[in-house]
């Protein structure tokens, strides 16, 4: 692991309609290291979203004249970082500048991707068995559920070279092409998201399918790199003997 002296930090927060909290959420970034650069990703449309921010002392306001998910705003803020570290956050989850600190010193010390070791809020829910059946197809069981998808968690500039930017928008995607690149990945401060805005833009039976379809997309990708069954044994079993006439087995 390469280890940085001193980095650059830019902290990237996607915003849609967090005019209430956002002003409070970046001042807490300006925290997390002096001269941080705070990029706010939002709606063209949202003027008061891109004013708010620049209020609040907003290095960049990047603006896009598409209606972008979440996870399109991480790669679209991505684009415009200049740090060596990129730390991701959400426009309405209030993350202690302290914790985050902790993220960036984890980058700082080689790991080029630093998660959050939050596993979701049940064992049982389909996306938080996805992440964990992710994590154990990477040969990385040691994760649990720990996932791009969650905040707080930082890569770092090589990080984001090896994965390709537009992964982003697929955070299991991006998850395991850095595993299957041995890139080093570990897990820093715990932390619950807790949306401080009671907006519902999509339904949870939506957001558990998107969370479904890009796992889908990460085990795609596997397969396509390691083979049919991903890397994964079969144990000696000898499939082609069900194609055989019965009187030869």
């Amino acid at each position: 692991m390469n280890r940085l002296s001193r980095s650059n930090v830019s902290i990237i927060i996607p915003a849609h309609s967090e005019s209430r909290t956002l002003f409070r959420i970046i001042r807490e970034a300006k925290q997390v290291q002096p001269g941080s650069e705070i990029i706010v990703v939002c709606e063209a449309a949202k003027d008061h979203t891109a004013r708010i921010a620049k209020k609040a002392g907003a290095s960049k306001v990047v603006r896009s004249n598409t209606l972008l998910r979440l996870n399109e705003g991480r790669s679209l803020g991505a684009k415009h970082a200049s740090g060596d570290i990129l730390l991701f956050m959400d426009a309405d989850v209030m993350i202690p500048s302290e914790l985050l600190r902790q993220y960036v010193r984890k980058a700082e010390e080689g790991w080029d991707l630093v998660l959050n070791p939050y596993s979701g809020i049940s064992p049982k829910h389909p996306a938080n068995i996805a992440k964990h059946l992710l994590n154990h197809m990477l040969g990385r069981p040691d994760l649990s559920g720990s996932s791009l998808i969650t905040v707080p968690h930082a890569l770092s500039r090589h990080a984001l070279k090896v994965i390709g930017r537009i992964h982003l928008s697929v955070p299991p995607l991006a998850q395991a092409v850095a595993v299957a690149n041995r890139l080093p990945v570990t897990t820093s401060g715990f932390f619950r998201p807790v949306k401080m805005n009671k907006r519902k833009p999509v339904s949870a039976e939506n957001v558990k399918e998107i969370i479904l379809g890009d796992h889908a997309e990460a085990v795609s990708y596997l397969v396509s790199q390691r083979g049919l069954r991903a890397g994964m044994t079969d144990f000696g079993r000898c499939r082609e003997a069900i194609t055989l006439p019965v009187q030869l087995l």
